[in-house]
């Protein structure tokens, strides 16, 4: 054997980078002298012109030079690759274009000949990155506030670590990004500018309220602007009836309501009117002067300029007797409107309606809700009555001038017994119901009618947006550092920075897991039922999607034992597994409705949102029995996507969310969480430690996890083992039953009968 093969071989598998480290130091070895103010400029909003015409071609140079390097690399150095028919990486242009960014970055943090901002104790972070719905900008702002963070000076340095500083950054940074499957599905990475220390997200509200009006007693009040992302879900926020006349209750004008029907509140945008049925028989009553409650008032009296709509409708009709108030609706009824005069002031508009199809039954109640009484008749022999009431009406539009009269009592039309029968007019029950209508008090009406706001009194509703801003630091984390003799080879330098990158990404994975279990522990001690959230406050738990989506937070524990009962060990399998679905989809369905999900996305979206994507994450086991390979519908009207990890903490544990598709640098608040990262610089030095010269190569890595969309549903799935191995037992015993009475013992004396 040659051993000089085999050592060159091993040498060689502990150096993966070896091919792009030369690559990359050829290609910065060229790019040429980079401006000492080139930092400035990058990575803040300092203007291109004081670079100078050189240093603005230099850059473009730099840029271009390493997109095309990492065109050529990007196979070695990325573990997300996409391969066409012919089994060929295949890498959009656009996404190495993105990535390059990162090095590129890095590299201006150590551009110039003096190690750049390196030469500085500390890395300044004056500017904060702004994520809204379509870009990515940079503002100045005031860092002082923030902790700093000591580097190292340039008297650290030499030349060679200078130069391995600047090539490892600029492959570290690129290489980094291709997180696993749980970080990338769950924590959609984002980047961030290297200087900044905090990103500020920018939420933008769409809001609706009916204005407002401040009073003399100085006192704040809430000005109820509700959010229009909810008026998807609630009918009752984009209003309908600013302009309905509605008659208001007062004590001047009290004899013109029912006396036996006691005065409600009803909301008229927003404010409180007290109204009630009026009475038939009233004569040139001012119906719009009726319906002028005081917020009317205060916008200015009523006059010659307000009339009244056409298509003024008969709403409802009462009927009080003695002892009972019965309502019926008749809105829409046929022949229910008013219509215009044949002749006479086109103003006019007149009704004459006769029904008979208001039913009294046995299911019929008071106004109040209690039984009837002058009509229990009715109920207790489960009789249906018709009763005719005929009513005469008009009113002028222009003046309000109202008149609605009657001609007759109540009468009965039709009563029929249970079976449908027809009862004759002869019969006791029949006159003593007839009695019972004829002994009426009061008749009364309401009227659906509308103001025409021809002068455009009332404006309607306002549309106001409402900006929220909410900084979400982001923290440096603990170094990770390769050690080693300062005077070994530096050729083990790249597999130091491989190590580095592992064990990174291990790291923020482990991060990841740990991130979701804190989220999934806030969610559980803030969101309370989604009925309980009102439409105009912001609710109090994570994220920055409270604002368009209502929190919602479910656990449930499953256990295989209690469910699965099969006798067949062969049907075991799918049992568990259409337990395990069932439950998800159903949850899954409650979620997605009372959260108002769908609403959200809708509204954010301009129009039809896509079908929603559901994101699921559990251990390797537990995930077989969720999704059958081939198999699309699982979760049918959802998108799923499961992810199985290691993670002892996730054993038996099941964790579902929403996630969105939206690739690119923005943030989309409807998408579960983010990992905010920074691109960093990586360290390679001699340095003295404890008394010891080593050669490290360190990195200290700047992210955070960060829940935009709380959203979540958390399952405990228990014995799955215990249940395919669960033996049942299902024997029907045949022998009769044994008598308890104990035999009678036989003695020689008494043999039994036929011995």
């Amino acid at each position: 054997m040659d051993l000089n093969k085999l050592f060159i071989k091993t040498a060689s598998s502990h150096q993966p980078l070896r091919n792009s480290y030369n690559k990359v130091r050829d290609t910065l070895q060229n790019l040429g002298t980079i401006p000492s103010n080139a930092s400035d400029v990058v990575l803040t909003t300092e203007s291109f012109d004081a670079l100078g015409a050189q240093g603005i071609s230099t850059l473009e140079d730099a840029g271009s030079s390493l997109s095309q390097l990492f065109r050529d690399i990007h196979d070695e150095l990325s573990s997300v690759k996409t391969r066409n028919y012919d089994g060929k990486v295949q890498v959009t242009t656009e996404s190495i274009d993105v990535r390059s960014q990162l090095p590129f970055t890095a590299l201006m943090m150590t551009s110039d000949a003096q190690l750049g901002t390196l030469k500085a104790q500390t890395l300044q972070a004056p500017a904060a990155t702004k994520y809204n719905a379509t870009s990515i900008t940079l503002e100045a702002r005031d860092a002082g506030m923030y902790d700093r963070r000591g580097i190292y000076t340039a008297e650290a340095f030499q030349n060679y670590d200078l130069q391995n500083s600047r090539i490892f950054s600029t492959l570290f940074n690129y290489s980094i990004v291709d997180f696993d499957d749980f970080t990338r599905t769950f924590w959609r990475p984002v980047t961030m500018s290297p200087d900044s220390s905090f990103v500020e997200l920018l939420i933008n509200v769409l809001t609706v309220f009916n204005g407002y009006e401040h009073t003399q007693d100085a006192k704040a009040k809430d000005w109820r602007r509700h959010n229009l992302v909810r008026a998807i879900a609630d009918h009752s926020i984009l209003h309908t009836n600013l302009t309905q006349a509605i008659p208001s209750k007062n004590v001047s004008n009290g004899s013109f309501f029912m006396t036996k029907v006691d005065a409600q509140n009803v909301l008229q945008a927003d404010r409180p009117i007290t109204t009630a049925p009026l009475l038939m028989g009233v004569e040139n009553l001012d119906y719009i002067g009726l319906c002028m409650p005081d917020w009317v008032v205060r916008s200015g009296t009523l006059d010659e300029r307000d009339n009244l709509d056409p298509g003024v409708q008969l709403s409802k009709l009462y009927m009080a007797l003695v002892d009972d108030v019965i309502e019926f609706n008749v809105l829409n009824m046929p022949y229910t409107e008013f219509n215009a005069a044949p002749q006479g002031d086109r103003q006019k508009e007149t009704l004459a309606w006769t029904t008979s199809a208001l039913v009294v039954n046995k299911n019929t109640k008071n106004v109040d809700g209690s039984a009837l009484v002058n009509l229990a008749s009715v109920v207790s022999g489960d009789l249906t009555l018709e009763v005719r009431i005929d009513v005469f009406a008009e009113i002028n539009l222009e003046t309000g001038e109202l008149t609605v009269s009657t001609n007759r009592a109540p009468t009965i039309r039709t009563l029929t017994d249970s079976d449908g029968v027809r009862i004759a007019s002869t019969d006791s029950r029949f006159t003593t119901i007839t009695n019972a209508l004829k002994a009426y008090t009061e008749l009364g009406f309401t009227l659906r009618a509308f103001r025409s706001n021809a002068d455009r009194r009332q404006r309607g509703q306002l549309i106001n947006i409402r900006q929220f801003a909410e900084n979400v630091v982001v923290p440096w984390r603990d170094p990770i550092a390769a050690q080693r003799p300062s005077a070994g080879a530096n050729d083990q330098d790249t597999a130091d920075l491989t190590a580095l990158m592992s064990a990174t990404r291990i790291r923020i994975m482990n991060e990841g897991i740990t991130a979701l279990l804190d989220t999934e522990e806030v969610l559980a001690g803030t969101t309370i039922d989604p009925e309980n959230y009102d439409s105009f406050s912001v609710p109090s738990t994570l994220g920055a999607g409270r604002h368009y989506v209502l929190p919602y937070y479910s656990f449930e524990r499953l256990d295989m034992l209690e469910i699965v009962d099969s006798l067949k060990s062969s049907e075991r399998n799918a049992d568990i597994q259409a337990a395990i679905v069932a439950t998800l989809r159903n949850r899954l369905a409650h979620a997605y409705t009372e959260s108002q999900y769908k609403a959200a996305a809708d509204a954010l979206s301009g129009g039809t949102a896509p079908k929603p994507k559901v994101a699921l994450v559990t251990d390797p086991v537990t995930a077989r029995y969720i999704i059958e390979p081939g198999e699309l519908r699982t979760m049918v009207d959802f998108e799923l996507i499961v992810v199985p990890v290691l993670d002892l903490r996730m054993r038996g544990k099941i964790k579902m969310v929403f996630v969105t598709d939206d690739g690119g640098n923005d943030v989309n608040y409807l998408n579960f969480g983010y990992l905010f990262w920074s691109p960093e610089h990586v360290l390679v030095a001699n340095l003295m430690r404890t008394g010891a010269y080593n050669r490290e190569t360190q990195v200290q890595p700047r992210y955070r996890h960060y829940c935009a969309c709380p959203i979540m549903l958390s399952f405990e799935i228990a014995n799955i083992e215990a249940a395919l191995k669960k033996v049942t037992v299902n024997v029907e015993d045949q022998n009769p039953p044994v008598d308890p009475t104990p035999e009678t013992p036989v003695t020689p004396e008494d043999p039994p009968s036929g011995g």
